[in-house]
C-alpha cells in the first residue's frame, strides 16, 4: 500500500507513506521489469501549472529520485508503473540516488524480511528544505536551488527523511497461543549529496521531535506518546541534534550511542532491532 501527498508549491511530494506486510508477495515474473516503465506526469493533478513532467528535469544535473521505491512495488507491472509518477519524484543527487539511497532502501527491505516474525513495516519518506546558518548575521535563512522552467519551478531538497516503524508479533512465553507486539521506530535525515556507501546509517539518525518540527508532520502518534517519544529521542547523541546537523561549524559534541531497551513499554528504537552502526555491506 502506498500514499503520495503532493506539494503544489515545491512541485515535489510533501511526503509519501508505504506499508508492507507479509501477505504481499513480490513477483518472480521476468516480465515485470523497470525497463518496461517510463516516468510520467500524474493524472490526478489536473492543472498543468502544478503538474511536473519528465522533461522538466532535462539538463538539470539531478536524477529523478523515487520516494516510494519501485522495488517495493514489484508484485505487479501496474504497481511498479505507479511508482514512476512524477508526483513520487524529487530532484536527487545522481551519486546519492544510485548508491547510498539505493542501499538504504535495500537495507529497509532486509530489515523487514530477515526475521519471519516481522509482520508489518511502515515508512514515511520525503524531502526536507532545511535552512542554513549564517555565521556573520548569526541567523538562519532559507536559500534553495530550483530546477525547471519559471514560473513552474521545482525546489531542490537539501535533505531527505525516512521514518520507519517495524512491528513484530512474538508469542508469550507463558502462553504461546497468544502473541505480543513489539514496535521499533527510527528516523533518519539524509543530505542530498554524494555519500560513501560504507558510511553507517547511524550517522544520519535524527530526533523524531526535531524532524517533525522542520517538516511539519507528526509521525505514528499512536505509538509515540510523550514518554515513548522522549525515550526514543533520548538515545540519539548530541552530535545528531538538528542544530549541529545543519550547522557543522558548531563545536564538536558527544557522538556516543547507547541503545537500550525500553523497560516501560513495547516501543523501542529501530537500532535495538538492527545494528545501525555497521555499513550496509555487513548487515546481512
Amino acid at each position: 500500500y502506498g500514499l503520495i501527498c503532493y506539494d503544489l508549491v515545491n512541485k515535489n511530494p510533501k511526503y509519501v507513506y508505504e506499508k508492507i506486510t507479509r501477505s504481499k508477495k513480490r513477483s518472480d515474473s521476468k516480465s515485470i521489469n523497470r525497463k518496461n516503465v517510463s516516468f510520467h506526469g500524474d493524472n490526478n493533478i489536473n492543472e498543468e501549472i502544478f503538474k511536473i513532467k519528465p522533461k522538466d528535469y532535462t539538463d538539470s544535473s539531478f536524477d529523478r529520485g523515487h520516494m516510494i521505491p519501485a522495488a517495493d512495488f514489484s508484485h505487479s507491472q501496474e504497481a511498479l508503473t505507479s511508482t514512476f509518477t512524477m508526483a513520487n519524484i524529487c530532484p536527487q543527487d545522481p551519486h546519492l540516488n544510485k548508491n547510498y539511497w539505493a542501499q538504504f532502501e535495500s537495507w529497509i527491505r532486509f530489515l523487514f524480511y530477515h526475521n519471519k516474525d516481522n509482520e508489518v513495516i511502515e515508512v514515511f519518506t520525503g524531502p526536507v528544505y532545511a535552512p542554513i546558518f549564517c555565521p556573520i548575521t548569526k541567523q538562519w535563512k532559507y536559500n534553495h536551488k530550483t530546477i525547471g522552467y519559471f514560473p513552474k519551478l521545482i525546489t531542490v531538497p537539501t535533505h531527505f527523511f525516512k521514518v520507519i516503524r517495524l512491528k513484530r508479533y512474538e508469542p508469550y512465553i507463558v502462553n504461546k497461543s497468544n502473541s505480543f507486539e513489539f514496535v521499533f521506530i527510527g528516523a533518519f535525515l539524509i543530505p542530498n549529496e554524494p555519500i560513501d556507501v560504507k558510511t553507517p546509517i547511524s550517522n544520519y539518525l535524527i530526533k523524531i521531535e526535531q524532524l517533525e518540527s522542520i517538516v511539519g508532520l507528526k509521525f505514528f502518534p499512536d505509538d509515540l506518546s510523550g514518554s515513548n517519544r522522549e525515550f526514543v529521542d533520548s538515545l540519539i547523541p548530541d552530535s545528531r541534534d538538528i542544530v549541529y546537523v545543519l550547522n557543522p561549524s558548531n563545536t564538536l559534541v558527544s557522538n556516543k550511542y547507547a541503545f537500550k531497551s525500553n523497560k516501560n513499554s513495547n516501543v523501542n528504537h529501530l537500532c535495538n532491532e538492527v545494528n545501525c552502526m555497521k555499513s550496509f555491506y555487513t548487515t546481512s
